[in-house]
């Protein structure tokens, strides 16, 4: 009656007298006597023995039975095992502890070794909202509530499933692996995605409290998720009277405060937001602007000067209206701002609009390095199912800090940087540029940052001019967009002490597919997918291993807009996204890179890798810039380039290095291009098209 408690899923619990283990996540002191009431029957506890010693415990031993379970001893274990096999159930909690930070913790593999050992299946158990009363660990974190509602969601029974051939420490560590993937798996399937971008500011509020700061910018005033809900809603009637009759809504602006306030004004309005990015050059911006069919362009005076990009604005004006942000302030009256203030703070649907899961949230376009840019179309649930497949591998809370400099017109900045935050309460730091390498590490120190995001050109950038002290406070260090040099990596362990965390994610994913992560590492590689996205791997002539990447999920794109089909929307064919890379997937699951399947070249009817050979290059000399492109060559049909930084490079050194290796002349440059500075675009990617042009000017035949 108190807590409202729904419990969902009841026909996915067995009503057979088949063996079966109840593992549930650990939200509260709550979590045992919620799952003896609503639970159809009556399992074992198992807990551990330390804790079946404390007083209290005894209470509820009078109303269910517990088994003290203590994993040192193997006849426990053995009891334990015998109970199963006699047809008794067993709840084990797989994280052995109440979460404090609102996350999974650490799972360990004692519920799948009794269960493989009984013949069990796994029942995943969710249990949602206990986490926010005094009988939870998040005080401090979270506002707590004294009677929020709780749901008990029953997910369908599991195999373990492990190889017969492993033994000792390696089938320990596959056995925590399918605990930790039903875990996360059940995580994701049960979390809310069918809402709208909009609706989860106004739930997030509700759960960590209007009164928290959740944005700061270089202005160095922290905005709180009340003020971010009242800025968007008197912003929103603001814009409401120029785009009234437009659903798409250009946006180019920076990575500040005035920008999330405009995003979210336009999600309040039922608007689609199209992030124009306006580093790629006049051309590819207003092939954007004709493909999304954008009319309408919001910016700002102030940044148009501080980027000075007034002949852009020039160009701008001739094909689209421009709305300056600070025409808009000047328009709002009093009037504007009551009734926002009104709006806010009863938690009144903005303008009574409704949306759709479905329906498009943003649009955001791909970089252009293989051809014009395309349009790409994410839904509401695309970005609410990757954020939940995100938190459910990464234990992010109301703690962390986030610093964002990556543009929000890139996917990774946007979905991951900006969005996932503000969802979930987290205080972020937006900064307009990654490239300022001196002054980003300086604000993530004095900022107390916990969570960095980076491209390895970024990366790299931090660790050569960044001091020993300025990462103190990082637990996590994400890389993404590209590949993570192993020169980056060692650097920023070497100098800093902190890990990166390579992952790995396209824009049409929304954006983010995998990761590694303190749980599951693998160095090299990209980590494992992420709960509820699907992989094949299809074959590519002349590549020996690994394959081409199609995946598939709720966080797939709705598709694209094209260039020669303006406003017309492409899906992908029965559900499945080509990545375009080819890839390599290990019986762990861990993902290796291979390379762009456009970035291969065929040489004496031999393929080669153009990643693998900078790679290459890049651990000869490190602390260089270095890119690889194929030009025609007459008398082996392609021959490689190297675009390189390295002033003193020679093909000769190159050589007696990648023999010491064990590699073969063919992958060697044939031709070097050195550069004081090699192309980079703003989402942190080389610019490959300017790089390929340069190429072929000068060594193509």
């Amino acid at each position: 009656v108190l807590y409202r408690v729904e419990v969902r899923g009841l026909d996915n619990y067995p009503r057979d007298n088949g063996h079966y283990v109840i593992v549930p996540n650990h939200a509260s002191f709550l979590d045992g006597p919620l799952l003896m009431s609503y639970l159809p029957d009556m399992p074992v506890f198992a807990i551990n023995t330390d804790v079946n010693s404390k007083w209290w415990v005894n209470i509820f031993t009078r109303f269910f039975e517990m088994f003290p379970l203590d994993s040192a001893q193997p006849m426990a274990i053995k009891g334990l095992i015998r109970m199963l096999r006699e047809g008794r159930r067993v709840v084990i909690f797989p994280e052995g502890r109440i979460t404090n930070t609102g996350s999974l913790m650490k799972i360990y593999e004692g519920s799948g070794k009794i269960a493989e050992l009984g013949r069990a299946k796994l029942i995943p158990v969710r249990i949602d909202g206990a986490q926010l009363t005094k009988f939870g660990r998040l005080q401090g974190l979270v506002k707590q509530r004294l009677i929020p509602k709780i749901t008990i969601t029953i997910c369908p029974p599991v195999d373990v499933q492990i190889p017969d051939d492993l033994h000792g420490d390696a089938k320990k560590y596959a056995l925590r692996r399918v605990v930790y993937d039903v875990m996360t798996d059940m995580v994701y399937r049960t979390s809310n995605t069918d809402s709208t971008l909009y609706k989860v500011l106004t739930d997030s509020i509700k759960v960590n409290g209007s009164n928290q700061e959740v944005l700061e910018d270089i202005q160095r005033k922290p905005i709180t998720m009340g003020r971010l809900l009242l800025g968007s809603v008197v912003l929103g009637r603001g814009l409401d009277r120029h785009i009234k009759d437009q659903q798409t809504v250009g946006m180019m602006l920076p990575n500040a405060i005035p920008t999330a306030v405009t995003f979210y004004a336009l999600q309040g309005l039922g608007k689609v937001p199209a992030m124009l990015n306006f580093t790629v050059g006049v051309n590819s911006l207003l092939s954007a602007v004709k493909t999304a069919e954008i009319k309408t362009v919001l910016t700002s005076r102030k940044f148009i000067e501080a980027a000075q990009l007034e002949d852009l604005e020039e160009t701008l004006k001739q094909n689209v209206h421009l709305i300056y942000l600070e025409d808009i302030k000047d328009e709002l009256g009093i009037f504007d701002k009551l009734l926002g203030l009104i709006k806010a703070k009863t938690g009144y649907k903005l303008l009574n609009r409704q949306r759709n899961p479905q329906d498009p949230a943003v649009i955001l376009f791909t970089s252009g390095s293989e051809g014009t840019p395309k349009g790409v179309v994410l839904s509401h649930k695309n970005l609410l199912s990757n954020q939940a497949q995100v938190k459910a591998c990464l234990d992010f809370s109301s703690k962390d800090r986030f610093f964002n400099a990556l543009p929000v017109f890139h996917s990774f900045g946007l979905g991951v940087g900006l969005v996932l935050p503000i969802s979930s309460g987290i205080r972020t730091f937006l900064y307009p540029s990654p490239l300022h390498y001196k002054i980003v590490p300086e604000l993530v120190y004095d900022t107390q940052t916990t969570v960095v995001f980076g491209t390895d050109t970024f990366l790299s950038g931090y660790a050569r001019h960044g001091d020993t002290e300025d990462f103190q406070y990082t637990r996590y260090v994400i890389a993404g967009a590209e590949k993570l040099k192993a020169s980056t990596r060692e650097k920023w362990m070497s100098k800093f002490g902190v890990r990166i965390f390579e992952g790995y994610g396209v824009t049409e994913t929304s954006p983010a597919l995998s990761i590694n992560n303190y749980s599951h590492y693998k160095e090299g590689t990209v980590g494992r997918l992420f709960p509820g996205i699907e992989a094949r791997l299809e074959n590519v002539p002349g590549i020996d291993h690994g394959g081409r990447l199609f995946v598939k999920g709720e966080n797939i794109m709705l598709g694209y807009l094209k260039a020669d089909a303006p406003g017309e929307l492409h899906p992908p064919e029965d559900q499945w996204h080509d990545t375009g890379d080819i890839v390599d997937i290990d019986d762990e699951g861990f993902i290796t890179i291979l390379g762009r399947a456009k970035r291969f070249a065929k040489i004496g009817g031999e393929m080669v890798s153009l990643t693998n050979v900078e790679e290459w290059v890049s651990s000869l000399w490190p602390h260089e810039q270095h890119c690889v492109c194929a030009v025609t060559d007459e008398r082996k049909g392609e021959k490689l380039v190297l675009v390189t930084t390295h002033q003193n490079a020679a093909r000769k050194e190159i050589l007696d290095y990648f023999s010491e290796r064990g590699g073969n002349e063919m992958m060697v440059p044939r031709e070097i291009l050195v550069l004081k500075e090699i192309p980079v675009l703003g989402t942190g990617k080389l610019n490959y098209p300017e790089i390929q042009n340069l190429a072929n000017k000068h060594y193509a035949s």
